[in-house]
C-alpha cells in the first residue's frame, strides 16, 4: 500500500500536464483502486472518461469504471457506459463482456445475459475464465425455465472450475 500511496503522490503532480495528464490521470486511478480506495478510483476513471473521452485510455477507464459500479450495485449505470465504448475488436473484448454479464445478472436481465454469455464463450473457448460463462449460461437458463439446460452449464462450469478460487469466485 505505501508504494501505491508514494507513486500517487507523483501521478497526482502530473495530472494536469498538457502532454501526459491523461496517462497520469489514468495512472493515479490504478493505484487508488489496487490500495483499495475504490471511490475515490472511480471518480478518477470518470476524470478521465470526462477530460480525454475519446483518448488512449478512455475504453479502459470506462471498463474499470463499470466493474466499480458493478461492485456498488449501479449495474444499469455500467451497462451503459460499457454500451457507450466498442470493444468488438478490442484487447479488452474479453474483460467488457464478462462485466457486462455480470451487470446484466444483477439486473436480472436474463435474455441479454444469455445471449453476452454465448458471446463470449464463442469467442473466448479457450480462456482460463470460460467457466464464468458456463456459470452465465447457467444461471441465465434457469431463470428462464430451461432447467435441462441450466444443469448441463452448471456441470459444464464445475468441469471447468479447476481450483479451489475459481469455484469461490462463483458465489463471492
Amino acid at each position: 500500500k505505501d508504494s501505491f500511496d508514494e507513486a500517487a503522490a507523483g501521478f497526482a503532480q502530473l495530472t494536469d500536464h498538457p502532454r501526459h495528464g491523461e496517462r497520469a490521470t489514468y495512472m493515479l486511478a490504478w493505484t487508488r483502486r489496487k490500495a483499495g480506495n475504490a471511490p475515490e478510483a472511480d471518480r478518477l476513471f470518470a476524470a478521465v472518461l470526462e477530460k480525454w473521452p475519446k483518448g488512449q485510455f478512455a475504453p479502459d477507464a470506462a471498463l474499470r469504471r463499470a466493474e466499480t459500479l458493478t461492485l456498488a450495485g449501479e449495474a444499469a449505470a455500467a451497462a451503459t457506459l460499457l454500451a457507450a465504448h466498442r470493444y468488438a475488436d478490442s484487447p479488452l473484448r474479453e474483460d467488457a463482456l464478462h462485466v457486462l454479464c455480470d451487470a446484466l445478472a444483477q439486473q436480472g436481465n436474463w435474455q441479454e445475459l444469455l445471449a453476452r454469455a454465448e458471446e463470449l464463450r464463442a469467442a473466448f473457448p479457450d480462456s482460463k475464465r470460460r467457466h464464468l460463462a458456463s456459470f452465465h449460461i447457467g444461471r441465465a437458463c434457469q431463470e428462464l425455465g430451461v432447467n435441462e439446460r441450466a444443469m448441463e452449464s452448471f456441470l459444464k462450469t464445475i468441469e471447468e472450475t479447476d481450483t479451489v478460487e475459481a469455484a469461490q469466485a462463483q458465489f463471492n
